[in-house]
């Protein structure tokens, strides 16, 4: 079974299958496909959540947590974030075993930030069909941004004049993260109700000398000294954190040449320079700013603006503890 984040967002009553994929490198579309599983799953009454971060190996404490249920609450739900591109070992025979025989009242939710061929041609991903459930997470179409913008703001009850949108459009280039991030200012800085463009302006515009844009150019760069100002600045400033990710998010989709990914013409040299890097090196950063996401919604420990900082660091080639890393 496969089904696109909105399908799993309109569909009602109980879940079809208890074993899922969410696939996909679309911060956003991966939370809310996650908590549309989750919510589907709390209405059946109370459940006992348990959440996993996977790096290379399967981890001793999640067979042990599965193989020995609660004694006080039947229903479980075990969040598997798979923090690579690629199944960790010890991961697919379990999981396979998983799917083969399911055990009643338990769900297993897996997400992986990749929608690579070779994970989509995995034996593993063809069983997850067969007898899971699949979320496909791919970035949104460019062609349809302006109405993601207009759905989303009107969602956070902001009624944008078509300047405002139009704003917005340009701002956020296709990217959700930084959307979401941009929509919070605006409803935190005005509230409910009309938008107009000059607000868009004035709330996301005047926050620092320098912005998130530039601090995410300086990383796709190359130049970790900028890297390490603009942080400071934006943290010292009070930037919004969504908003400050959503555009390192938006850089690495557009470094990786993203479906539907609009390139400005002004940055075509920096991105061609970016990409000698070799895109396994940015896998692994887009993998990196999965976990930042999660620092940054306190569902992981850490201080948000250094994990922001440590990425973008990494993102430009440098490694904190041992310098230069490709």
């Amino acid at each position: 079974m496969k089904l696109t984040p909105v399908d799993l967002a309109r569909a009602k009553g109980p879940l079809p299958k208890s074993i899922w994929l969410i696939a996909g490198a679309e911060t956003v579309l991966v939370r809310e496909a996650l908590g549309a599983i989750e919510k589907r799953i709390g209405s059946l009454g109370p459940i006992e959540r348990e959440v996993f971060w996977i790096e290379r190996t399967l981890e001793p404490g999640l067979v042990e947590a599965h193989d020995n249920p609660s004694l006080f609450n039947p229903r479980r739900l075990f969040v598997l974030h798979v923090m690579s591109t690629s199944w960790p070992s010890g991961l697919v025979p379990w999981l396979t075993d998983r799917l083969a025989n399911p055990l009643p009242e338990t769900w297993i939710v897996v997400t992986i930030a990749s929608l690579e061929r070779s994970l989509r041609e995995s034996a593993l991903y063809r069983l997850f069909l067969k007898d899971g459930g699949v979320v496909e997470c791919w970035p949104p179409d460019s062609g349809r941004w302006g109405t993601e913008v207009d759905r989303r703001a009107r969602a956070n009850g902001l009624v944008p004049t078509p300047e405002a949108r139009a704003l917005l459009v340009h701002l956020t280039e296709g990217n959700l993260l930084a959307l979401e991030g941009a929509l919070k200012v605006l409803h935190l800085g005005q509230g409910p109700g009309p938008l107009e463009a000059d607000a868009v302006g004035a709330l996301l515009g005047a926050a620092s000398r320098h912005g998130p844009f530039e601090l995410a150019e300086a990383a796709i760069g190359g130049d970790p000294y900028r890297v390490l100002t603009i942080t400071l600045e934006l943290e010292r400033d009070g930037a919004e954190l969504p908003l400050v990710l959503g555009t390192l998010a938006h850089e690495l989709h557009q470094v990786l040449g993203a479906p539907g990914a609009r390139v400005h013409p002004r940055k075509l040299q920096l991105y061609e320079r970016a990409r000698r890097r070799g895109r396994r090196f940015w896998y692994d950063r887009l993998v990196e700013l999965q976990a930042v996401d999660l620092v940054v919604k306190g569902q992981k420990p850490g201080r948000p603006f250094e994990a922001i900082l440590l990425l973008a660091l990494r993102m430009a080639a440098f490694d904190w503890a041992g310098g230069t890393v490709a």
